[in-house]
């Protein structure tokens, strides 16, 4: 699979939240105590992305979406300093981002039977990250373009392929697909 991201920080750019921050957050949300100042930056950031990803997967069926997305956007849109353009961007880069880490995490995380249907959803979710990753460019090229068909162009092959291969393995074992 091929994780294509161009939106790395530059090198010595503050991080976003201090490890100082993470380390207030998720005492707060209960997941450290006070003496715990063993975690890295690293694990804390993890420790609040995977709280923050739980309370939506439990808590987003019982909220008014459209508020709940509204609520996210206009998060987005005071990052980026109340410019529509730049939120737009933060928007692709943050869908980028998910796309990317989903489809590695799914990678690493499963095995066995389970592997075969990750091998079709991991390369079509990065195909879907490679394209959203124009919209972070404030300056297309045609550099920059060919780059990002290629990249989703080979992750959509690799998804094309295995999903031949999931067929032919699902009918061995008698599905009639």
């Amino acid at each position: 699979m091929v994780a294509h991201h161009e939106a790395d920080p530059p090198e010595g750019d503050p991080p976003f939240l201090s490890e100082e921050q993470l380390r207030h957050a998720v005492k707060a949300l209960g997941i450290t105590d006070e003496s715990d100042t063993s975690r890295s930056r690293a694990y804390l950031l993890g420790a609040l992305l995977a709280l923050v990803e739980t309370a939506c997967y439990h808590d987003l069926d019982r909220v008014d979406l459209p508020v709940a997305h509204d609520g996210y956007l206009g998060a987005l849109l005071a990052l980026s300093g109340e410019d529509p353009q730049a939120c737009a961007r933060a928007w692709a880069l943050v869908l980028n981002d998910r796309l990317n880490r989903t489809a590695v995490d799914l990678n690493d995380a499963t095995d066995g039977s389970g592997r075969m249907f990750i091998e079709v959803a991991g390369p079509a979710m990065l195909a879907a990250a490679n394209l959203l990753n124009v919209l972070n460019h404030t300056g297309l090229t045609e550099q920059v373009m060919r780059d990002t068909i290629a990249y989703a162009d080979g992750n959509l092959k690799t998804a094309r392929r295995n999903l031949g291969q999931l067929r032919e393995t699902l009918r061995r074992q008698g599905f009639q697909l």
